[in-house]
């Protein structure tokens, strides 16, 4: 953890239920909603690490949870015509969810039950994706091939990886 909050904050903010990732969920809402923003040099907080957390999972269906904050950001920048954020996240939210899709092979079929619950939201998504000039084409291009079959993807974002 490294942000500390004023608990008024959460008088009007809350963290989801039932998520992984809620903070970073949470924390575009935190950003806009504080009255002020200050950063010091120091650790003021340590973290504990213990096994079984999300850091040291290496794969849990519930890491989908990670694409729900990817998008939340990505149309936090389109809202707001943020080109660079747009750009950044669009990349972001397309690489984490062919890095889950993968990870996801072999785990099930609850597991891929997610999975193509998030490629339908993908495909969904791509309306708004396809709008996006600041996307380059790249990228672009790997939302078009990934809502139509993350198979195909594979290679092109083996490439992009590299």
């Amino acid at each position: 953890c490294n942000k500390l909050y004023s608990k008024e904050i959460f008088t009007i903010i809350r963290y989801p239920e039932g998520f992984w990732y809620e903070d970073k969920y949470v924390l575009l809402d935190i950003i806009c909603a504080a009255n002020a923003i200050a950063c010091i040099g120091d650790s003021l907080y340590y973290y504990y690490m213990r096994q079984g957390s999300i850091i040291h999972a290496a794969f849990n269906p519930k890491t989908f949870f990670r694409l729900n904050f990817k998008w939340k950001y990505l149309n936090f920048f389109i809202e707001r015509g943020h080109d660079e954020g747009i750009s950044s996240y669009a990349f972001e939210y397309i690489k984490d969810f062919l890095d889950i899709y993968y990870k996801s092979f072999g785990k099930g079929k609850d597991v891929r039950k997610t999975a193509k619950s998030y490629l339908r939201d993908l495909r969904k998504q791509l309306k708004i994706i396809r709008k996006q000039r600041s996307i380059c084409r790249l990228h672009r291009l790997m939302f078009e091939i990934c809502a139509i079959s993350p198979v195909l993807c594979y290679p092109l974002y083996r490439y992009v990886m590299k």
